[in-house]
């Protein structure tokens, strides 16, 4: 079998558009996006990306470029990908402090700012929790995918400090091509996952 994601690594990880639907909310957004105003602040602000533009190859592959008001050649640039931001809170957000994730709040199910990390000691504390106010209808996808941008970096070195582990993956059978998904039990780097993983099947479907 050849697994299809491993070592913590967003490159390696395949988007999961079928089960969106299942795992993350549907949420009635504004589509009307005013790039000079920060989502958060709404002070001046710059353009940050859900999905970083270095990350164009996998946007690609994963079939996320279909946004019709992306300027050509340039996926990641339409409106269900661009945030604005604050220029100093788009820093922390392109160095992973923070997602933005839906939350159930006294207005109902919105999306809110989830900081993944307090070393932004002058924004996290005022700014954790906040709502976002300027995403597209069609930014659902790359929401999601800039969660799990976030948070892959983060979980390898905890999967690889030398304890044993328990990892739920999805690989691909090599003969008949069909998908499975696998629970293993790994010690030390998820790198080591397809050699010296022990795996039980899960769930199989056809690709």
């Amino acid at each position: 079998m050849q697994f299809l994601s491993h070592g913590g690594i967003f490159q390696d990880w395949i988007f999961p558009h079928d089960c969106l639907k299942y795992i993350w909310p549907e949420i009635t957004l504004n589509r009307a996006i005013d790039r000079q105003v920060c989502s958060i602040t709404c002070c001046k602000a710059v353009e940050a990306h859900l999905v970083p533009l270095r990350e164009a190859q996998w946007y690609s592959t994963n079939g996320m470029d279909h946004d019709r008001s992306a300027i050509p050649r340039l996926p990641i640039y339409g409106d269900c990908i661009v945030f604005p931001l604050r220029e100093d809170v788009c820093k922390c957000f392109n160095g992973e402090c923070f997602a933005i994730v839906p939350k159930l709040t006294p207005m109902g199910m919105q999306y809110v700012m989830n900081f993944l990390s307090t070393s932004a000691e002058e924004i996290w504390p005022k700014y954790h929790g906040s709502v976002a106010l300027q995403l597209s209808e069609d930014s659902r996808p790359n929401l999601f995918a800039r969660f799990a941008w976030a948070t892959f970096t983060r979980a390898n070195p905890w999967i690889g400090v030398g304890e044993y582990r328990t990892v739920f993956g999805r690989y691909q059978h090599l003969a008949t091509k069909r998908l499975g998904y696998g629970r293993y039990k790994i010690k030390g780097t998820c790198e080591n996952l397809q050699e010296n993983g022990e795996s039980k099947q899960m769930h199989e479907r056809s690709e």
